[in-house]
Order: structure tokens, then sequence, then C-alpha cells
């Protein structure tokens, strides 16, 4: 055996299993996506539906282009909470009801296990770049109107 190839093939290995080789872009796999607009902006957010994409989410993701996000869809009408491990950006996270209805926006820092929760009962969040919700001036009360996933 070729030592210095075996030796490169393990350094990959560890680096695919631990994310920390994503220069490119995701190591996650392809979802499928839906079109979300907020007022007059719309996003295209790939879809975190079931237990094992919501676990995973952006973690180990590159940044996020602008008009890029990820919407958690869940089974049930809860208070839901999001944390940042392993996701390497700042993220703004928008909860919403069964209607659309955002109950509120949080700021989430990367890399941290603070924990951000809904503060109300929510079946959406749409994880956004930081700021992305300031800059266009979406708030409590402002409606998603989400599209068939694609």
């Amino acid at each position: 055996m070729n030592r210095p190839n075996f030796q490169y093939a393990l350094i990959g290995l560890l680096l695919a299993c631990t994310g920390s080789a994503n220069a490119a872009g995701p190591l996650n796999p392809p979802l499928k996506t839906v079109t979300v607009t907020i007022g007059k902006q719309s996003i295209v957010a790939e879809v975190a539906d079931t237990p094992e994409t919501r676990e995973t989410g952006l973690m180990n993701r590159g940044n996020l282009p602008d008009n890029k996000g990820m919407l958690f869809v869940f089974q049930d009408s809860q208070p839901h909470c999001m944390w940042m491990k392993n996701t390497p950006n700042d993220l703004d996270v928008a909860f919403a009801d069964a209607e659309g209805q955002i109950l509120n926006v949080e700021n989430m820092k990367a890399e941290t296990l603070d924990i951000h929760c809904a503060k109300g009962f929510s079946v959406y969040a749409l994880e956004m770049r930081s700021g992305w919700f300031k800059d266009h001036k979406m708030k409590r009360g402002d409606f998603m109107d989400i599209k068939k996933p694609r």
C-alpha cells in the first residue's frame, strides 16, 4: 500500500465525515424546493420536512445566496425551537403558524447551541442569511405564501 495516498484518503474521509471540507458546497443531499413569497420578495427554499432533514438543516453548508433559504415544515403545531450546531454562518429564522403568519424573527449566531424558539404555535421555520428579514423590512404579522414543492 502506498502510504502517502492512504494518508490523503484517510484525511479526506475524516473531512467528509466532519463536514470540514465544504468549501465548494453542501455535503447534505439536495432537497426539494418551494417558492416562498413574503410581501414583494420571493425566495427559493429547500424543504426540510422529515426528522432527518430537519435535524441536519443547514449544518456544514457554505454561505447562503441572497434569495435562498431553508423552510422547516413540522407535522405538529407547537413552539418549535432551533439551534446552530455545526452551522458555520449566522442566520435568521422566521417562525410562522399554520396560515403562514410570521410569529417572530430570531437572529442566530453560527456554531452556537443557543436555543431560539417560536413565540407561539408554529408549523414553519424559514432560515435565511443573517439580516435578510431586516433588510426587507419583514416582521411579526407578515405572511409567507408557500408554493408547492418542485
